[in-house]
C-alpha cells in the first residue's frame, strides 16, 4: 500500500518542512543540489561556487580531533588522506553541479542535441532567475578569470527559514539576513537581547506555518504576505505573553499574606520614612 504522506524535501545534510514537489525551484533531479546550494548560502554567507562546496566539505567530512587520532609511525594517516582525498572529489564535484544549476542547465532533445533559442542554447530556469539568488560581485580568482560570487534575496531567506537548522545554523542564517531585510534585522536585535529558543518560538515557527500554506515559491507576490508573517508573530507573541503572566499570577497567587504584608510596609517605610505607619495597622488588623 502506498502511502499518502509525501515525504519532506531534504537532502544528506538538511531536511525541510516542504513536500516534495511542492516548490518550483525544489522539483526534478537538481533538487537536493538546490537544497544545499541555498542552505549554504544562507548559513555561510556571500560567496562563490568554490566557497559553498569547501562550506558543504567541511559539513560533510569533518576533521577528527587531534588527541582521537590514532598515533602511527607513519608521516601521515591514512585515514585522513582517504578524508582529503573525498573531501576533494566532493569539492570537485558539488562545486560544478552548482556552476551548471545557477547558470542554469542546457536543455537536451530526447535524442541528445542541444535545443537553441534565438540562436542561442535554451537552458533550465536557474535560482537566480527564479529570485532566490543574486549576482553580488565577479572578483578576479588567482588565474585572472572573474568569477561571481552569490548571496540570497529575502525570498531565498524566507524558504530556507523552512529548513530544520540546529540553533547555531539559525543563529547564522539570522545574521546574514538582516544584511539585506529590516525584518530579519528586527528579529536579529530581539535574538541578541534574549535567545535563540525564544525567536524560534516567536518568529520561526509562525512564519514556516505561514510559508506551507501560503503560494509564496509558486509565483506568489513577497509583498502581499508581510502581513500575515506580522499577524503570526503577533499571535505568537500574545499566546506567548498571556502564558507569562498567568504563571506570573498564580507564583503571586501562592504567595502567604505575611509576605505581601512585609512587602507593603517596607516599600512604605523607603518612601515614606518621616510619617507614621497607622495606615499599615489597619491594613494588617483587616488581613488578620
Amino acid at each position: 500500500m502506498v502511502s499518502v504522506i509525501k515525504p519532506l524535501i531534504k537532502s544528506d545534510i538538511w531536511t525541510t518542512i516542504y513536500l516534495q514537489k511542492s516548490i518550483d525551484i525544489l522539483k526534478g533531479k537538481k533538487q537536493e543540489n538546490t537544497v544545499d546550494l541555498l542552505g549554504a548560502l544562507a548559513i555561510n554567507g556571500n560567496g562563490t561556487t568554490a566557497d559553498i562546496a569547501k562550506f558543504l566539505g567541511r559539513i560533510k567530512f569533518p576533521k577528527e580531533k587531534a588527541e582521537e587520532k590514532p598515533v602511527l609511525e607513519f608521516q601521515y594517516d591514512l585515514v585522513d588522506m582517504n578524508t582529503t582525498e573525498s573531501r576533494l572529489k566532493y569539492h570537485n564535484y558539488i562545486r560544478n553541479n552548482f556552476n551548471r544549476l545557477l547558470t542554469g542547465r542546457l536543455n537536451y532533445t530526447h535524442s541528445g542535441k542541444k535545443i537553441k533559442e534565438n540562436e542561442k542554447p535554451k537552458r533550465y530556469t536557474n535560482p537566480t532567475d527564479l529570485g532566490y539568488v543574486i549576482i553580488t560581485g565577479t572578483p578576479e580568482n588567482t588565474k585572472g578569470k572573474h568569477i561571481s560570487q552569490y548571496f540570497l534575496t529575502l525570498k531565498g531567506f524566507f524558504l530556507v527559514s523552512g529548513y530544520e537548522l540546529n540553533n547555531e545554523e539559525l543563529e547564522k542564517m539570522i545574521n546574514n539576513a538582516s544584511k539585506i531585510s529590516l525584518f530579519f534585522c528586527f528579529i536579529k536585535t530581539v535574538m541578541d537581547n534574549s535567545s535563540i529558543d525564544f525567536v524560534i518560538e516567536i518568529f520561526i515557527k509562525p512564519i514556516q506555518k505561514v510559508l506551507l500554506r501560503s503560494d509564496i515559491f509558486q509565483g506568489g507576490k513577497m509583498d502581499f504576505y508581510f502581513s500575515n508573517f506580522a499577524d503570526a508573530v503577533s499571535a505568537s507573541l500574545s499566546e506567548k505573553m498571556t502564558e507569562i503572566f498567568e504563571t506570573r499570577k498564580k507564583n503571586i497567587l501562592d504567595k502567604p499574606v505575611s509576605y505581601f504584608y512585609k512587602k507593603i510596609t517596607l516599600d512604605y517605610r523607603r518612601l515614606h520614612p518621616t510619617k507614621n505607619l497607622k495606615i499599615l495597622f489597619i491594613l494588617r488588623s483587616k488581613m488578620s
